[in-house]
């Protein structure tokens, strides 16, 4: 059985445009550079578990009678300039 022209499973490309908005994109960033950057809800680099992952902390995590782990502090911009 052959198909007709017009029952083909092949989609026609949409004639309204699929550029995502302005609002969208920047929506995207910023949700994608909290997440690259453990900034927190503010978009501010700063001293917390998310960030000490990836910076390190002062006292390591272990648990046990160590106790949690301790955060590091970031850097001051001027003393990595």
């Amino acid at each position: 059985m052959a198909m007709s022209r017009n029952s083909s499973p092949r989609r026609r490309a949409s004639t309204s445009s699929t550029k995502p908005s302005p609002r969208r994109i920047r929506r995207f960033f910023l949700t994608a550079l909290r997440g690259w950057g453990a900034l927190d809800e503010n978009y501010v680099y700063k001293t917390n578990l998310d960030s000490s992952r990836r910076r390190g902390y002062d006292k390591d995590p272990g648990g046990g009678v160590a106790g949690p782990p301790i955060p590091s502090k970031p850097l001051d911009l001027h003393d990595i300039s």
